[in-house]
């Protein structure tokens, strides 16, 4: 293997929406291999607008606002944007982030970050972050349609007052379906990546009807963490790979670490 890179003569599909892809394949190319775009989700702002708007006119009343991931961020500012509310401005509380590229992508916002769990998941933030919550206190996340509901859920019961906001919705995108099947049945694909629960079902939807486990016994899996394989392995799909680190760099770095058996 050429250290330098390790990924050379690989061809990796990389699964994410489109608008979020560019610096994992970047990351892939500069390791030597060949990435595959095919987008099997997007993300869209959130119907209920009511709702986002009054999140974001009351943002100065929250003592506390929890940001699960980049798309929380991305539309929650897009939203402030179009109805003036200048969200770094309007923030008094304290912000938590789950995940260093959460964290990062609020720094470019010049949104201060107060806390990031050890391990990038809602459930470890939790855990972290009791030590710092007073019953009575105002909590404000922007998150997910598909986002599970348990944090929000575990901080009432703490006796906090919380305001779950979906602000966007991650829907299938079925746009390479075509090549998609055309690559995985001509064995063009070497390695797989999962950056989310959603990106595991969506992409077996569109292997609806094809002896996918069979095709894809030779590939290798990657994962972005848990709860990605978690979702994988209910699905029936092995799992060769998962990031320690739930990101894309330590996806990538797992990937490499690891070793490719394809």
């Amino acid at each position: 293997m050429n250290e330098s890179q390790p990924l050379m003569g690989k061809r990796v599909l990389v699964t994410r929406s489109s608008d979020q892809a560019q610096e994992f394949m970047d990351s892939i190319m500069e390791l030597g291999g060949e990435p595959i775009p095919c987008s099997v989700i997007k993300t869209v702002l959130a119907d209920n607008l009511e709702e986002i708007d009054q999140g974001l006119r009351n943002l100065s009343s929250y003592d506390w606002i929890i940001f699960t991931s980049v798309n929380a961020i991305r539309f929650f500012l897009q939203r402030g944007k179009e109805i003036g509310v200048h969200v770094p401005e309007q923030i008094k509380g304290k912000v938590a982030a789950v995940g260093t590229q959460t964290a990062a992508a609020l720094h470019k916002e010049n949104i201060k970050v107060e806390h990031i769990p050890a391990k990038f998941t809602a459930d470890d933030l939790l855990e972290s972050l009791k030590g710092e919550l007073t019953a009575g206190q105002k909590i404000l996340i922007p998150h997910a349609n598909l986002a599970k509901k348990n944090l929000a859920n575990e901080l009432r019961e703490l006796g906090l007052f919380v305001d779950d906001i979906v602000t966007y919705e991650t829907i299938p995108d079925d746009s390479c379906k075509e090549e998609l099947r055309h690559l995985l049945e001509g064995n063009k694909i070497h390695i797989i990546t999962f950056t989310s629960p959603s990106t595991v079902r969506n992409f077996l939807a569109l292997l609806d009807g094809l002896n996918w486990k069979e095709i894809l016994n030779s590939v290798t899996i990657g994962v972005i963490g848990p709860v990605t394989a978690e979702a994988a392995l209910k699905l029936g799909l092995k799992v060769d790979v998962i990031a320690k680190e739930y990101s894309i760099p330590g996806l990538i770095q797992e990937l490499v670490k690891t070793g490719l058996k394809a």
